[in-house]
């Protein structure tokens, strides 16, 4: 009864707000549909925890992520920005609750056989944990070996012109060898792979000062490669892992650590920018404020939310003809090397939208509409949705490093939905594959690689609740 109570609120009185908010903002108003959206925000995400007890659910995340940044949108405080039109609402209000939906309907009746609690045991209980620390570690040395010699590969290409020591602006983009580059972006898996070997058991001083140097290193190249992004990954899903698998940590202590972790983020984001040698005022005048006197500092982060949105708004308002999969199938050009061949590079060729050249960022829906239009974008919805319940419901019933790793980049993609594509990204299919490896050398065990496979291949199934399971929960 409760569920149902719950279901009633968070669907039919959820999607009441988002459409009268969403027709205020479309009659031209800003700050009214701007608090709309804020409490509709706060009122999804107190549902769902409520729903799961868990701060670090995926789909609070998202919520907080998707609606806060809609909300932020509305106030249209830059030149940049217009009025949504109608195809832009229908494709954001309908990907919202089709993920929470498909989440929904994935996980029925799981949450009322245990919810997803905090627990610090990830090793099989089969295995030694002597064992599965020195196979969790050959993974950190190999990943970490793997992404030294490609960034100094990099370095000796470019003739020591890294990123930090270079006076152009976009230097970091340039920055950038094909195929070699993957192995540098892939060393995101040091930080949290250290965080899991912490967990597996007593640790020595030694081993401590030993897995701080590895991911340290890893913090150095991105910091010499001035990319945010990598930093954010660095940073979040060690912390994420380590909230998520820490048993003392109450809600309210994961809240003030999040916060603490954002805020930290954020400032050194700001700080990455100061190093990118822009000219003077080269920035405002990219971010076009309205109100001129309002500080840098809140102009690039508002902007580097906000303007994402108003460059899938233009895509819904000008795209004349949908690219059938052409968008989300790059990965599959990109990862096997045909995007260099004519007639694929010709047919990669679809127009994107931008408010301005250098704001190039996206929202994680902009293929899914460019490929299908408002189809696809409820069509990548559901699946996004079941994903995120199937890397949920993985992480509740099976503690492991696979689980754990599935579910913390997920957090991030979760968390910058405003931001990127993610899922036609080849970048983020390469670190699926990767985690995919990570779990095949953690299965190996002498007897064959076919059996690590088979073993891998269990890892990665969902386990069928028993009949005792699903009468308990009815």
């Amino acid at each position: 009864m409760r569920n149902r109570t719950l279901q009633l609120f968070k669907y039919p009185l959820g999607m009441l707000l988002f459409i009268t908010a969403a027709i205020l903002s479309s009659g031209g108003r800003t700050v009214l549909p701007f608090g709309l959206f804020l409490f509709l925000c706060f009122f999804e995400t107190v549902l769902l925890y409520t729903e799961r007890r868990m701060l670090l659910d995926l789909r609070i995340i998202f919520t907080l992520s998707w609606l806060g940044g809609i909300a932020l949108s509305t106030l249209k405080l830059s030149r940049l920005q217009a009025f949504w039109g109608t195809r832009m609402w229908v494709s954001v209000f309908l990907f919202y609750f089709l993920v929470l939906l498909a989440d929904d309907l994935l996980t029925a009746g799981s949450r009322s056989s245990g919810q997803i609690t905090p627990g610090n045991e990830i090793r099989p209980s089969g295995e030694s944990r002597e064992r599965f620390r020195k196979k969790l570690l050959s993974c950190i040395w190999i990943i970490l070996a793997l992404g030294m010699a490609s960034f100094i590969t990099e370095a000796i290409f470019f003739k020591g012109e890294i990123p930090i020591l270079s006076d152009k602006p976009h230097a970091y983009t340039a920055f950038h060898i094909t195929g070699i580059h993957y192995f540098i972006v892939t060393m995101i898996f040091v930080p949290v792979l250290s965080v899991l070997y912490l967990f597996s058991g007593p640790v020595s001083r030694k081993e401590v000062w030993t897995l701080l140097a590895a991911s340290g290193s890893v913090f150095l190249v991105y910091v010499l490669m001035l990319s945010k992004l990598q930093l954010v990954f660095t940073a979040v899903m060690p912390a994420m892992a380590a909230l998520l698998l820490q048993r003392r940590f109450r809600t309210r202590t994961v809240f003030f650590w999040f916060l603490a972790l954002i805020l930290v983020l954020v400032a050194g984001v700001l700080v990455l920018m100061s190093m990118r040698h822009y000219p003077e005022g080269y920035l405002e005048g990219i971010f076009r404020f309205k109100d001129k006197d309002t500080p840098a500092a809140i102009q690039y982060v508002y902007t580097y939310i906000v303007n994402n949105f108003e460059n899938l708004n233009l895509l819904t308002v000008n795209l004349g003809h949908y690219s059938l999969g052409i968008r989300q199938l790059f990965p599959v050009f990109a990862l096997t090397g045909a995007k260099f061949l004519p007639q694929v590079a010709a047919l990669l060729s679809v127009e994107q939208y931008l408010t301005i050249e250098e704001l190039t960022t996206l929202t994680i829906l902009y293929d899914a509409y460019g490929d299908f239009g408002i189809a696809g974008a409820a069509g990548f919805g559901i699946l996004l949705g079941l994903f995120n319940g199937y890397a949920a419901e993985l992480f509740r019933r099976k503690r492991n490093v696979t689980s754990v790793l599935l579910y913390v980049q997920l957090a991030v993609y979760m968390g910058l939905a405003f931001f990127s594509t993610w899922f036609s990204n080849p970048t983020t299919w390469f670190w699926l594959a990767a985690t995919v490896l990570i779990t095949l050398w953690m299965c190996k065990e002498g007897d064959g690689f076919r059996a690590s496979v088979l073993r891998t291949l269990q890892v990665f199934r969902l386990p069928v609740r028993s009949r005792k399971e699903s009468e308990g929960s009815e």
